[in-house]
Parts: C-alpha cells; sequence; structure tokens
C-alpha cells in the first residue's frame, strides 16, 4: 500500500504491484490508480483508518527499513516497467 494522510481532511490510499521476472520480484507503483477521499465520509473515514492502520504498523515493525538504508543499497538491479 502506499499512500497519504492530508491534514486529517483527505487522505489518499493506491497500492504496489509485483511479478517474478527472470528470477526476480519487480515491484512497480508509480502507474497504478489512487484512491482519493474526504475523511467527512463514511467511506473516507474507512480509507483512512485503513491508512492509519497500516502506517502504524509499518512505522512500530522492528523489521521496518529505515530510508537511509535503503538508499545505501543503491538501485536495484533491474529497473521497474511499466
Amino acid at each position: 500500500m502506499r499512500g497519504r494522510s492530508l491534514g486529517g481532511e483527505l487522505v489518499t490510499v493506491g497500492w504496489y504491484t509485483y511479478r517474478h521476472e527472470d528470477d526476480e520480484v519487480v515491484l512497480t507503483g508509480h502507474s497504478n490508480a489512487m484512491v482519493l477521499a474526504t475523511t467527512d465520509t463514511g467511506y473516507g473515514r474507512s480509507l483512512e483508518a485503513m491508512f492509519a492502520r497500516t502506517f502504524n504498523a509499518l512505522w512500530n515493525d522492528s523489521q521496518t527499513v529505515e530510508l537511509s538504508e535503503v538508499s545505501a543499497r543503491g538501485a536495484p538491479s533491474k529497473t521497474a516497467r511499466p
């Protein structure tokens, strides 16, 4: 999942998808759709709750990797194709 909570009034949520290619996992997300909703509706509150649950779970997971560590690894051997 990818998303943003924007000031508590808007939430945007999308997803990453993966495929196997040449014995590697290729992850894409930049070209996938995203959903934007206001949090003053039932659907928006549901999206906000899903985003918050996922964000908090990842933030608090001891195996979540810091951005600096990801950056230090460098670019993957293959680039994602749309």
